[in-house]
């Protein structure tokens, strides 16, 4: 949580978090999670929801890119990818087009409603791996 925060207050925070922890491995994930709590909580801002702008976001999985074919390629690498793979629900990674489908869509008329969302289109992961964290039960008081 340490670099989320540090990305959401400003990138030489990030870094200087990055280096603190002597590498970059939690960088990717921590990163992801951190665009996705700067949507929610700008969507709903005067400056995006307020203009009629609808910010949103799409937390894809594994995607068939070339990003993933050199880790699939790098033998260090390819075993975890493999288990990593395995563990997707739709039965192995996406295609780029799905991606791109999912934010045409978001980009069109019939997604104007849709404000302040991060998207997975992941092939099941985030639902597999984090069933139970959403939905949260919301209590206006706290």
């Amino acid at each position: 949580m340490d670099l989320v925060n540090a990305c959401l207050t400003g990138d030489e925070g990030a870094a200087r978090v990055i280096g603190d922890q002597g590498d970059s491995i939690n960088a990717y994930p921590a990163t992801k999670n951190a665009v996705a709590k700067w949507v929610r909580r700008n969507a709903v801002l005067p400056e995006w929801a307020g203009a009629g702008i609808t910010l949103n976001a799409i937390a894809p999985g594994m995607i068939a890119t070339p990003m993933v074919q050199e880790g699939r390629d790098d033998p260090s690498i390819r075993p975890g990818m493999e288990m990593f793979e395995a563990t997707i629900a739709m039965g192995g990674a996406g295609a780029p087009e799905q991606i791109a489908g999912l934010l045409a869509f978001l980009l069109g008329p019939d997604a104007r409603f849709f404000c302040g969302s991060v998207i997975f289109c992941d092939g099941g992961t985030d639902a597999s791996f984090r069933t139970n964290d959403w939905p949260a039960l919301w209590n206006p008081g706290s």
